[in-house]
Order: C-alpha cells, then sequence, then structure tokens
C-alpha cells in the first residue's frame, strides 16, 4: 500500500490547471472544476528478499474512489469528499495466491487483511483544499480507521500501522501538490525540482527529490514528465521484547509521465515504475541475520469525471 500511497500522492499533486501565457508559457495552479470524479489506480508490486532468508511474492491492487469536489470559495479554498468504492487484490507468496474483490466480500480467503478493505468501503473523507492544493480541516479518518479496526478483529497494536497508512498523513500527501507544482511560468522543456523530506512508516525521515519536466502541451493536455529519488542511508528501529533491526541503504527511484487535461485541471492519466531496494540487519552474534529487499512497482491512476456504478456480476462470482 506504501507504492499506492506515494502514486496517489503523485497523481493527484498533478491535478493543476493549466493557463497558458505569453510567449508560450503556462502557469500551473490549482483550479479543480466542480463536480463528481472517479479515480483508479492499479499497481502491480514484485517483491524478493534473498540473503539469510529467502522468499519472492507479488500483489496486484485496483481501487477505485470516487471524488466530489464542490465549488471553491472566494479566497480559493474548495471542499472535497472522497469515498472508497471499490478495492481487489491478488496477493502471491510462493506458490499460494490469495484473492479480494470487496465487491464479493473476504470469502476467508485473506481474513483479517480483507475484513479491514471491506469497513473502508463507502467511508467518506472530507478535506478542504486551499489554493495551492494543500489539503487541510481533514475529517472522517479517525472514523474509518476505527472502523477498520472493529472489523478486521486485528489486536489492538495493529492499530498504529493502519493510522499510518490511512491516517491524516496519508490523506495530507495525498492530495498536496508540493510534489509538482512550480513557483514560476514554464515553458516547453522547463524542469522545476522538488526537495522535501518525506516521512515512511519504520524509517522515519527520508530525503526526496523530484524533476520534473514540461515535455509538451498539445490537443489541450499538458504532457509532464517526471524523476524522482528517495534515500536514506541507515536506520535503527525497536520491534517487540526490545528486538532491534537496521536498516539500510534505502533507494526508491520512480519515473514517469502525466497528462493534465488543460480546461479542468485533473490529470487524464498518469504512468509510473518505482523500483526500491534495501537491506534489513536484524539481531546480534549467532542470530544475526541479513536479508536484502527489492521491489519494482508500475502503475496507472486515471481521473474521469463521472460516478461509481457497482459491478453487476459481482455476486455471481462467488
Amino acid at each position: 500500500m506504501q507504492a499506492y500511497r506515494w502514486l496517489a500522492a503523485l497523481v493527484l499533486g498533478l491535478g493543476l490547471s493549466v493557463a497558458v501565457m505569453a510567449q508560450d508559457k503556462i502557469t500551473l495552479k490549482v483550479n479543480y472544476e466542480p463536480g463528481t470524479y472517479l479515480l483508479t489506480s492499479k499497481t502491480q508490486t514484485a517483491t524478493s528478499m534473498t540473503g539469510d532468508m529467502k522468499m519472492s511474492s507479488s500483489m496486484i491492487m485496483t481501487m477505485i474512489t470516487e471524488m466530489e469536489v464542490a465549488k471553491a470559495d472566494d479566497k480559493g479554498n474548495r471542499e472535497v469528499k472522497s469515498s472508497f468504492k471499490q478495492i481487489k487484490m491478488e496477493q502471491t507468496v510462493g506458490n499460494t495466491t490469495c484473492n479480494y474483490d470487496s465487491a464479493i466480500g473476504d470469502n476467508g480467503k485473506i481474513g483479517p487483511i480483507g475484513n479491514a478493505f471491506g469497513a473502508m468501503i463507502g467511508k467518506t473523507i472530507t478535506l478542504t483544499l486551499d489554493s495551492k492544493g494543500g489539503a487541510c480541516n481533514i475529517r472522517g479518518v479517525e472514523e474509518m480507521v476505527a472502523a477498520m479496526m472493529k472489523n478486521s478483529g486485528l489486536p489492538a497494536s495493529a492499530e498504529a500501522a493502519l493510522k499510518n497508512q490511512f491516517g491524516q498523513k496519508m490523506v495530507e500527501e495525498t492530495f498536496s501538490n508540493l510534489q509538482a507544482f512550480p513557483d514560476k511560468p514554464v515553458a516547453k522543456g522547463d524542469t522545476w525540482d522538488i526537495i522535501k523530506k518525506m516521512e515512511l512508516k519504520v524509517v522515519g525521515a527520508t530525503d526526496f527529490k523530484q524533476t520534473n519536466t514540461l515535455k509538451d502541451v498539445k490537443n489541450k493536455n499538458a504532457i509532464i514528465a517526471f524523476t524522482g529519488t528517495l534515500k536514506k542511508p541507515k536506520t535503527t528501529t525497536s520491534g517487540p521484547a526490545g528486538q532491534t533491526a537496521t536498516i539500510q541503504d534505502l533507494s526508491i527511484t520512480q519515473n514517469g509521465t502525466s497528462q493534465v487535461i488543460i480546461d479542468t485541471g485533473m490529470v487524464k492519466q498518469t504512468d509510473m515504475a518505482q523500483r526500491g531496494s534495501f537491506t534489513v540487519i536484524a539481531g546480534e552474534g549467532d542470530s544475526k541475520k541479513e536479508m536484502k529487499f527489492t521491489l519494482d512497482t508500475v502503475g496507472t491512476v486515471t481521473i474521469e469525471k463521472g460516478m461509481y456504478k457497482a459491478p453487476t456480476t459481482a455476486k455471481a462470482e462467488k
């Protein structure tokens, strides 16, 4: 889900209006058109672990979210209501594969995780976007996490992880435009960098840099290419019973392209690829283990105007 969180933050950050200016320069500014939109995110992630332990896994996930965007006030603030409509997942670990579709139900296939996903369906998060795309006055997150905990049957210790993955910070990152907002008009071929700290679960603050390039403006679309890196050399975390683990050489790279519809300011489509790697050293002495992880993710996010229509054949697929 972390991949999905970063992907979503990037995509909604590109939800900008593009106004053509003199000398072929454009200004990127927030100007969401009121209405109801469907955001569909599809990601496929492959994970491998080598070293003292070996394992491979893959996950294909589709998340469909309905967004209701209100008219902006005189300060450029607009209210957005976002609700999860459908979540589909296929996960393979070794030779075992399990599937989940919220339109059908868990069917006992992935237990607590499916139950937690199911509790997200229909829940609404409401927030205010300011004129620069920053998210504030977020409501509904605590209620959603509480429903996920209650429905999943997970122990109380899992609540912190759910809040980290689906809590207020995730919402802020998802709706923040800091990923791609330039501070001046840009022309075809111009670039702008974003440099900041990003908080990741377990590893904490990491150094993030992304370079965006306005590749073209055609057919009422702005084509924006991006490349980014996220790095942290070393961090130490504490586990149960005082156990510690060291994460070394965390590095994630990404690249992709977004198409922004000029007239509406919404992202038409974003295609992205990420690759990450890191090493985990756990234990001491004879019990010390070293594991190397690699993660490869490809994803597509689309936004289109319209309301969600529930599948009509899903119930028959049990």
